[in-house]
């Protein structure tokens, strides 16, 4: 009989295949919809988010955006924005979380882009429960970090790591950005490769990307069947310094039992 693995996901983007292996939303009171089957990996293209015709270089509309349903199993956290998701690579005067990606393209990718100078980071993440009836022992990560705005020659940064969280997840007050709990994955630090130039940047392009293979993450432990736990991409920023525009795409997580 094939194990399942209940992970608080639904599989968007990515094309799935025949499978018995399950992945669900958290439960909890959060709105989402129920089991869906994927294979032995987790895929998100965020390709299933809206795809604005056209938006003024200076300004973007606000989206709503709602932790767990919006794209499920999804959270998000930033600090002190004035916003909440903001279509296409638009500039903004204040931190905020992104839909980015070209006028009228589908071809989607969520981050964020810090501006004033003011220390507020941002995250998000994706979280999973175990319900294969046997421990996890880690997971193989790949991604494409995008850039889609030069604002700094500073160095900005996605970072991506991972937490534990037991028996027990509470949807409502869990906050991405939270500084205790996360192991960094060094090697799939995301760095704004264009640090000169135009300020708009096409994340598309080969020069404003990088892909990142499956790189193997070994938990310090395993995680026993009905545990949670979560991936994120944290965007730190500091005092005095202006953020790149920076997206995370075309993500899939592998299971290593």
């Amino acid at each position: 009989m094939k194990k399942t693995i209940l992970i608080m996901v639904a599989c968007c983007g990515f094309a799935a295949g025949a499978s018995h292996a399950q992945i669900a939303v958290v439960k909890g009171k959060a709105a989402s919809p129920g089991e869906v089957s994927v294979d032995a990996a987790y895929a998100q293209d965020f390709n299933s988010l809206p795809a604005p015709q056209a938006t003024k270089s200076d300004k973007a509309d606000a989206l709503v955006w709602k932790n767990n349903v919006t794209l499920p199993g999804w959270f998000h956290d930033v600090g002190h924005s004035k916003g909440d998701i903001s279509a296409s690579g638009a500039y903004i005067d204040a931190p905020a979380f992104f839909n980015y990606g070209l006028d009228g393209n589908t071809d989607r990718s969520i981050g964020f882009r810090n501006t004033q100078g003011n220390e507020r980071d941002a995250a998000a993440a994706i979280v999973f429960q175990n319900k294969t009836g046997g421990p996890i022992k880690g997971v193989r990560i790949s991604y494409t970090g995008r850039q889609w705005r030069r604002q700094s020659e500073a160095a900005s940064t996605l970072v991506v790591g991972w937490r534990f969280f037991g028996k027990e997840f509470a949807a409502g007050t869990f906050s991405p950005r939270g500084k205790q709990w996360w192991t960094d994955v060094p090697g799939l630090t995301f760095t704004a490769p264009q640090l000169k130039g135009y300020n708009v940047c096409n994340g598309m392009a080969p020069e404003c990307m990088k892909t990142f293979p499956a790189t193997e993450v070994m938990f310090r432990r395993e995680v026993y069947a009905g545990e949670y736990f979560s991936i994120r991409w944290y965007y730190p920023t500091h005092s005095g310094t202006t953020g790149n525009g920076l997206a995370v795409d075309d993500v899939k997580i592998e299971f290593i039992k």
